[in-house]
């Protein structure tokens, strides 16, 4: 990827935190070699998270259900809107927590037993059926190299290729 394009997508992720939430996620996606996993970190703007749970669930608020219930919820619309597939196999991945990052929702995700990737391929539909414009930005480290794309309406799935097989930075 180009620097020109990283630092423009760099540049709207910062300059966002200063306006009201844009309709985009931020995918960030690292591979642990000595745990043999793939972590998944996507940040969800508290606002769409609550917006997203209310049509979900048809409620006002997401108080008015359990957190049980609210996970459930949660779980169903990811498994069918999030999906990847390391060196041309679909993997499925475990939901293992969340953290709060300023006015985000930082979702965690892990994906076990990958020991080398030689293509990454991830489809991110996340949000786009109730925002139009939306748009999920990803990011995908690979030793010192860095590779990052955009996921919208019209291009739902992106691909990266590591020609020499190469296990992603720790």
């Amino acid at each position: 990827m180009k620097p020109l394009k990283l630092v423009l997508i760099a540049l709207v992720l910062v300059l966002s935190g200063f306006k009201t939430p844009g309709t985009f996620t931020y995918t960030k996606i690292t591979h642990h070699a000595d745990s043999k996993k793939l972590v998944v970190e996507i940040a969800f703007y508290n606002q769409h998270l609550d917006e997203l749970m209310s049509r979900l669930t048809g409620t006002e608020t997401v108080f008015d259900m359990d957190i049980r219930s609210q996970r459930l919820e949660f779980w169903k619309y990811l498994k069918e809107n999030f999906h990847m597939k390391v060196n041309g196999k679909p993997v499925n991945f475990a939901l293992k927590g969340s953290y709060p990052f300023g006015d985000q929702e930082v979702i965690l995700l892990h994906v076990k037993n990958i020991d080398k990737v030689k293509s990454l391929e991830v489809e991110n539909r996340i949000l786009i059926d109730f925002y139009p414009q939306q748009q999920n930005f990803i990011e995908v480290s690979a030793g010192a190299e860095q590779f990052s794309d955009v996921t919208s309406a019209d291009k739902p799935e992106v691909k990266f290729y590591f020609a020499r097989g190469m296990s992603f930075a720790q």
